[in-house]
Protein backbone atom coordinates (compact mmCIF):
# COMPACT_ATOMS: atom_id res chain seq x y z
CA UNK A 1 0.00 0.00 0.00
CA UNK A 2 1.30 3.25 -0.74
CA UNK A 3 0.09 6.87 -0.95
CA UNK A 4 2.89 9.75 -1.38
CA UNK A 5 3.15 13.08 -3.34
CA UNK A 6 6.28 12.45 -4.46
CA UNK A 7 8.58 9.39 -5.58
CA UNK A 8 10.30 7.33 -2.28
CA UNK A 9 13.82 7.78 -2.93
CA UNK A 10 15.37 4.45 -3.42
CA UNK A 11 17.47 4.57 -0.09
CA UNK A 12 14.06 4.71 1.90
CA UNK A 13 13.14 1.61 -0.24
CA UNK A 14 12.25 -1.52 1.81
CA UNK A 15 15.37 -4.15 2.48
CA UNK A 16 16.59 -6.28 5.09
CA UNK A 17 16.30 -5.60 8.87
CA UNK A 18 18.06 -7.91 11.43
CA UNK A 19 15.37 -8.16 15.02
CA UNK A 20 16.87 -11.02 16.96
CA UNK A 21 18.70 -13.76 15.08
CA UNK A 22 16.38 -13.66 12.02
CA UNK A 23 16.49 -11.84 8.84
CA UNK A 24 13.50 -10.37 7.39
CA UNK A 25 13.10 -9.22 3.77
CA UNK A 26 10.65 -6.41 3.01
CA UNK A 27 11.81 -4.22 6.22
CA UNK A 28 12.87 -0.87 6.21
CA UNK A 29 16.66 -0.56 6.83
CA UNK A 30 15.34 2.03 9.58
CA UNK A 31 12.65 3.73 11.73
CA UNK A 32 12.82 7.26 11.83
CA UNK A 33 10.60 10.05 13.57
CA UNK A 34 10.60 11.83 10.76
CA UNK A 35 6.93 12.94 9.76
CA UNK A 36 6.29 13.58 6.28
CA UNK A 37 3.76 12.86 3.35
CA UNK A 38 4.12 9.71 2.82
CA UNK A 39 3.62 5.74 3.91
CA UNK A 40 4.59 2.88 2.16
CA UNK A 41 2.99 -0.63 4.23
CA UNK A 42 4.33 -3.29 2.08
CA UNK A 43 2.72 -6.89 1.81
CA UNK A 44 3.89 -9.52 4.53
CA UNK A 45 6.97 -11.71 3.43
CA UNK A 46 5.31 -15.15 2.20
CA UNK A 47 8.36 -17.77 3.89
CA UNK A 48 10.62 -15.63 6.54
CA UNK A 49 7.69 -15.05 8.90
CA UNK A 50 6.51 -18.29 9.79
CA UNK A 51 6.89 -18.37 13.35
CA UNK A 52 3.60 -16.49 14.54
CA UNK A 53 5.41 -14.55 17.29
CA UNK A 54 7.92 -12.84 14.35
CA UNK A 55 4.84 -12.43 12.10
CA UNK A 56 2.81 -10.67 15.05
CA UNK A 57 5.94 -8.22 15.54
CA UNK A 58 6.11 -7.56 11.81
CA UNK A 59 2.88 -6.42 11.94
CA UNK A 60 2.88 -4.66 15.02
CA UNK A 61 5.69 -2.40 13.43
CA UNK A 62 3.74 -1.95 10.18
CA UNK A 63 0.73 -0.83 12.59
CA UNK A 64 3.31 1.89 14.32
CA UNK A 65 4.42 3.16 10.79
CA UNK A 66 1.09 3.43 9.34
CA UNK A 67 -0.85 4.43 12.86
CA UNK A 68 1.76 7.24 14.31
CA UNK A 69 2.54 8.26 11.05
CA UNK A 70 6.26 6.83 11.44
CA UNK A 71 8.26 6.29 7.98
CA UNK A 72 11.88 5.45 7.12
CA UNK A 73 14.11 8.94 8.10
CA UNK A 74 15.25 9.46 4.43
CA UNK A 75 12.01 9.78 3.02
CA UNK A 76 12.05 13.23 2.51
CA UNK A 77 12.57 15.40 -1.22
CA UNK A 78 13.29 18.77 -0.87
CA UNK A 79 13.92 21.07 -3.34
CA UNK A 80 15.91 24.34 -2.58
CA UNK A 81 17.35 27.08 -4.79
CA UNK A 82 19.92 29.30 -5.04
CA UNK A 83 21.04 32.66 -6.84
CA UNK A 84 22.73 31.46 -10.90
CA UNK A 85 25.30 33.68 -9.59
CA UNK A 86 28.72 33.33 -7.96
CA UNK A 87 29.31 34.18 -4.48
CA UNK A 88 32.17 31.83 -3.54
CA UNK A 89 33.54 31.13 -1.10
CA UNK A 90 29.54 30.70 -0.16
CA UNK A 91 28.35 29.52 -3.31
CA UNK A 92 29.92 28.93 -6.20
CA UNK A 93 29.99 28.10 -10.17
CA UNK A 94 28.06 30.46 -12.26
CA UNK A 95 24.87 29.79 -14.40
CA UNK A 96 22.23 27.06 -14.01
CA UNK A 97 25.04 23.96 -13.74
CA UNK A 98 25.69 22.39 -9.73
CA UNK A 99 29.66 21.93 -9.50
CA UNK A 100 31.06 19.61 -7.63
CA UNK A 101 31.86 21.79 -5.04
CA UNK A 102 29.06 23.99 -4.53
CA UNK A 103 29.92 25.98 -1.92
CA UNK A 104 30.04 26.23 1.67
CA UNK A 105 26.82 27.57 1.88
CA UNK A 106 24.84 24.60 -0.14
CA UNK A 107 27.55 22.25 1.58
CA UNK A 108 26.33 23.10 5.23
CA UNK A 109 22.64 23.14 3.99
CA UNK A 110 23.02 19.72 2.43
CA UNK A 111 24.53 17.82 5.67
CA UNK A 112 21.92 19.80 7.28
CA UNK A 113 18.98 18.12 5.80
CA UNK A 114 20.88 14.76 5.21
CA UNK A 115 20.97 15.15 9.12
CA UNK A 116 16.91 15.53 8.86
CA UNK A 117 16.57 12.78 6.66
CA UNK A 118 16.05 14.45 3.45
CA UNK A 119 17.29 14.42 0.24
CA UNK A 120 18.03 17.73 -1.52
CA UNK A 121 17.33 18.91 -5.01
CA UNK A 122 19.41 21.89 -6.32
CA UNK A 123 18.08 24.45 -8.59
CA UNK A 124 20.05 27.92 -9.69
CA UNK A 125 18.14 31.01 -11.47
CA UNK A 126 18.58 34.32 -11.38
CA UNK A 127 17.76 35.91 -7.88
CA UNK A 128 14.71 37.15 -8.40
CA UNK A 129 13.09 33.83 -10.15
CA UNK A 130 13.68 32.04 -7.32
CA UNK A 131 12.61 33.95 -5.18
CA UNK A 132 9.57 34.04 -6.97
CA UNK A 133 9.48 30.32 -6.85
CA UNK A 134 9.78 29.79 -2.98
CA UNK A 135 6.95 32.59 -2.93
CA UNK A 136 4.51 30.26 -4.53
CA UNK A 137 5.81 27.58 -3.33
CA UNK A 138 6.66 25.75 -6.43
CA UNK A 139 10.54 25.37 -4.97
CA UNK A 140 10.27 24.62 -1.08
CA UNK A 141 13.02 26.74 -0.46
CA UNK A 142 16.32 29.36 -0.88
CA UNK A 143 19.82 29.36 0.07
CA UNK A 144 21.60 32.30 1.41
CA UNK A 145 19.40 35.14 1.65
CA UNK A 146 18.84 38.16 4.05
CA UNK A 147 15.78 39.22 5.28
CA UNK A 148 13.81 42.18 4.85
CA UNK A 149 10.23 42.50 5.40
CA UNK A 150 8.47 41.88 2.04
CA UNK A 151 10.80 38.74 2.16
CA UNK A 152 9.35 37.66 5.87
CA UNK A 153 6.29 38.00 4.88
CA UNK A 154 6.58 35.41 1.68
CA UNK A 155 8.73 33.07 3.31
CA UNK A 156 9.86 31.76 6.31
CA UNK A 157 12.89 32.04 8.29
CA UNK A 158 13.90 31.20 11.70
CA UNK A 159 12.39 33.23 14.41
CA UNK A 160 12.52 33.61 17.77
CA UNK A 161 9.77 35.12 18.96
CA UNK A 162 8.50 38.35 16.62
CA UNK A 163 12.43 38.46 15.49
CA UNK A 164 14.11 36.63 13.21
CA UNK A 165 16.84 34.34 15.06
CA UNK A 166 20.39 35.02 14.31
CA UNK A 167 21.51 32.37 15.98
CA UNK A 168 20.49 30.20 13.09
CA UNK A 169 21.68 32.00 10.02
CA UNK A 170 23.84 30.63 7.04
CA UNK A 171 26.73 32.93 7.39
CA UNK A 172 27.31 36.91 7.72
CA UNK A 173 28.92 39.03 4.95
CA UNK A 174 29.63 43.00 4.50
CA UNK A 175 28.17 45.14 1.72
CA UNK A 176 30.89 48.02 0.66
CA UNK A 177 30.58 50.80 -1.68
CA UNK A 178 32.83 50.94 -4.11
CA UNK A 179 33.85 54.01 -6.30
CA UNK A 180 36.77 54.83 -8.84
CA UNK A 181 39.95 56.47 -7.21
CA UNK A 182 39.64 59.97 -6.87
CA UNK A 183 35.36 59.33 -6.68
CA UNK A 184 33.43 61.77 -4.46
CA UNK A 185 31.00 59.16 -3.16
CA UNK A 186 31.19 58.79 0.69
CA UNK A 187 29.77 56.84 3.49
CA UNK A 188 30.25 57.47 7.24
CA UNK A 189 28.50 54.59 8.65
CA UNK A 190 25.22 56.68 8.68
CA UNK A 191 25.22 59.39 5.87
CA UNK A 192 25.96 59.18 2.02
CA UNK A 193 27.35 61.70 -0.15
CA UNK A 194 27.13 61.48 -3.59
CA UNK A 195 28.26 65.03 -4.93
CA UNK A 196 28.05 63.82 -8.50
CA UNK A 197 24.64 63.19 -8.25
CA UNK A 198 25.51 59.98 -10.27
CA UNK A 199 23.19 56.80 -9.99
CA UNK A 200 24.76 53.92 -7.56
CA UNK A 201 24.91 50.36 -9.38
CA UNK A 202 23.25 47.52 -8.05
CA UNK A 203 22.81 43.97 -8.58
CA UNK A 204 19.10 42.75 -9.88
CA UNK A 205 17.05 41.25 -6.76
CA UNK A 206 19.56 42.26 -4.38
CA UNK A 207 18.46 43.27 -1.03
CA UNK A 208 21.25 46.66 -0.59
CA UNK A 209 18.68 48.18 -2.73
CA UNK A 210 16.18 49.18 -0.23
CA UNK A 211 18.81 50.74 2.06
CA UNK A 212 20.12 52.73 -0.62
CA UNK A 213 16.34 54.05 -1.73
CA UNK A 214 16.04 54.89 2.00
CA UNK A 215 19.32 57.19 1.85
CA UNK A 216 17.99 58.47 -1.14
CA UNK A 217 20.41 57.34 -3.23
CA UNK A 218 19.66 56.99 -7.41
CA UNK A 219 19.90 53.52 -8.54
CA UNK A 220 21.64 51.49 -11.62
CA UNK A 221 20.33 47.70 -11.91
CA UNK A 222 22.09 45.14 -14.01
CA UNK A 223 22.34 41.34 -13.36
CA UNK A 224 25.91 41.02 -13.13
CA UNK A 225 28.76 42.52 -10.93
CA UNK A 226 31.29 42.22 -14.33
CA UNK A 227 28.69 44.89 -15.81
CA UNK A 228 28.35 47.42 -12.99
CA UNK A 229 32.16 47.44 -12.43
CA UNK A 230 32.40 48.15 -16.27
CA UNK A 231 29.94 51.02 -16.26
CA UNK A 232 31.97 52.53 -12.81
CA UNK A 233 35.04 52.11 -14.25
CA UNK A 234 33.60 54.37 -17.27
CA UNK A 235 32.54 56.98 -14.85
CA UNK A 236 28.66 55.97 -15.70
CA UNK A 237 28.22 55.04 -12.00
CA UNK A 238 28.73 57.02 -8.91
CA UNK A 239 29.37 53.75 -7.07
CA UNK A 240 28.65 50.19 -7.13
CA UNK A 241 27.30 48.45 -3.78
CA UNK A 242 28.24 44.92 -3.42
CA UNK A 243 29.23 41.88 -1.02
CA UNK A 244 33.14 42.07 -0.54
CA UNK A 245 33.27 39.07 -0.91
CA UNK A 246 32.06 38.43 -4.26
CA UNK A 247 33.06 42.02 -5.25
CA UNK A 248 36.60 41.88 -4.32
CA UNK A 249 37.35 38.63 -6.79
CA UNK A 250 35.82 40.27 -9.79
CA UNK A 251 37.97 43.55 -9.37
CA UNK A 252 41.22 41.37 -8.97
CA UNK A 253 40.36 39.50 -11.59
CA UNK A 254 39.35 42.34 -14.26
CA UNK A 255 42.72 44.25 -13.26
CA UNK A 256 40.63 47.19 -11.94
CA UNK A 257 42.30 47.35 -8.64
CA UNK A 258 44.13 49.95 -9.78
CA UNK A 259 41.00 52.22 -11.27
CA UNK A 260 38.46 51.15 -8.37
CA UNK A 261 38.76 51.13 -4.59
CA UNK A 262 36.52 50.71 -1.60
CA UNK A 263 34.87 52.79 0.57
CA UNK A 264 36.76 51.49 4.17
CA UNK A 265 33.09 51.55 6.29
CA UNK A 266 30.94 49.12 5.50
CA UNK A 267 27.74 50.08 4.00
CA UNK A 268 25.93 47.22 5.80
CA UNK A 269 26.22 43.70 7.20
CA UNK A 270 23.62 41.27 7.21
CA UNK A 271 22.80 37.96 7.98
CA UNK A 272 21.93 35.40 5.13
CA UNK A 273 19.32 32.55 5.89
CA UNK A 274 18.01 28.95 4.90
CA UNK A 275 14.53 30.23 4.08
CA UNK A 276 11.40 27.62 3.64
CA UNK A 277 8.18 28.30 1.50
CA UNK A 278 5.04 28.96 3.40
CA UNK A 279 3.48 25.45 1.76
CA UNK A 280 6.52 23.49 2.57
CA UNK A 281 6.68 25.10 6.15
CA UNK A 282 3.01 24.72 7.35
CA UNK A 283 3.26 20.61 6.18
CA UNK A 284 6.23 20.30 7.61
CA UNK A 285 7.81 22.68 10.71
CA UNK A 286 9.89 19.51 12.22
CA UNK A 287 11.96 19.48 9.54
CA UNK A 288 12.75 23.12 8.70
CA UNK A 289 13.24 23.73 12.53
CA UNK A 290 15.45 20.35 12.30
CA UNK A 291 17.88 21.69 9.48
CA UNK A 292 18.15 25.09 11.09
CA UNK A 293 19.05 23.72 14.53
CA UNK A 294 21.64 22.23 12.71
CA UNK A 295 23.27 25.00 10.90
CA UNK A 296 23.13 26.76 14.39
CA UNK A 297 25.29 23.46 15.57
CA UNK A 298 27.45 23.12 12.88
CA UNK A 299 27.93 26.43 10.96
CA UNK A 300 31.29 27.78 12.89
CA UNK A 301 33.39 24.21 12.33
CA UNK A 302 31.91 23.56 9.41
CA UNK A 303 33.09 27.25 7.63
CA UNK A 304 35.84 27.04 9.43
CA UNK A 305 37.02 23.71 7.95
CA UNK A 306 35.55 24.15 4.79
CA UNK A 307 37.06 27.89 3.54
CA UNK A 308 40.59 26.16 3.58
CA UNK A 309 39.51 23.42 1.54
CA UNK A 310 38.15 26.35 -0.62
CA UNK A 311 41.10 28.27 -0.68
CA UNK A 312 43.35 25.24 -1.44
Amino acid sequence: MLACMREIPRRCRWTRWRISNAWFDQVPASFGYAKFRCYHVPSAPASNLSNSYLMLLYRALIAACFFCGWVPANCCELSLGYTEHPSAPYLEGEGTNIPARPGIAVEIVTSAATQAGCTVHLVRAANLRVLRSVGTGDVDGMILISFDAARGREMIFPRKGEQVDASRRLATLSYFLYRRKGGKLDWDGANLSNPEGLPIGVNTGFSIADLLRQLGAKLDEVPTTEQNLGKLRLGRLAGYAMQEHIADPVIQRLHFDHEIEKVPVPLQIKNYYLVFSQKFYAAHPDIADKMWATIAEKREQMTKTLLLQYHD
